[in-house]
């Protein structure tokens, strides 16, 4: 009578068997031991895909709530008075701009680059980098907009924050000799890429 696979395996003395079923209960083991490692195998695939779409599931709703805190946050600075100063805890938050001008402050930074930041949202305007341009990281229009936005809002009166005599809240200034080097570069590169734009084009 031929022993069937459950039997087979379940023989612990081989020489209870015979050469043809010592080699059939071998093949069924081997096979059984595949299939349990496919399963593994499968099972840990399983968790790691579970693990990829958990990651990405919350990388999307960081992404989405970063977007509407960035949505709230430009809202809030676009509706911003950033016109209107004044004293005091009372007057810096609700405004009298006519008295005492803009809520915001400048600070010169210890390698020379000026801040602009308003007190009550916290936005801030910074010069350009000229080689942000020449990386083509952004367009040369783009660069004039927002220059001519910063040296528009630092001909805003700011007494609120002003020192005595109108100076600038200052760090403690100090040369940097390789930043200075580089800023050369940049206004000289700067300076041909802007002539490039303004040659006519000949046939």
């Amino acid at each position: 009578m031929k022993r069937t696979e459950k039997e087979l395996i379940a023989i612990s003395d081989l020489s209870l068997l015979t050469k043809e079923e010592i080699e059939l209960r071998t093949l069924y083991i081997n096979s059984r031991k595949a299939d349990r490692e496919l399963a593994l195998v499968q099972q840990e695939n399983q968790k790691f895909e579970d693990k990829q779409e958990e990651k990405a599931r919350v990388r999307k709703i960081n992404l989405e709530n970063a977007r509407l805190e960035k949505e709230k946050r430009d809202g809030e600075m676009a509706q911003c008075a950033h016109m209107t100063g004044g004293e005091g805890l009372a007057g810096l938050f609700q405004g009298d701009g006519a008295l005492y001008g803009s809520a915001t402050f400048v600070q010169v930074l210890p390698t020379g680059e000026m801040v602009i930041t308003c007190s009550r949202c916290t936005k801030e305007w910074r010069m350009p980098k000229k080689r942000d341009v020449l990386d083509r990281k952004m367009t040369i229009s783009e660069y004039y907009k927002r220059a001519n936005e910063f040296r528009d809002v630092l001909r805003w009166k700011r007494k609120t924050f002003e020192g005595i005599n109108g100076e600038y809240m200052a760090a403690s200034q100090f040369r940097i000799p390789a930043l200075e080097r580089q800023r050369q570069r940049d206004d000289e590169d700067f300076a041909r890429f802007e002539n490039e734009q303004t040659q006519p084009v000949t046939a």
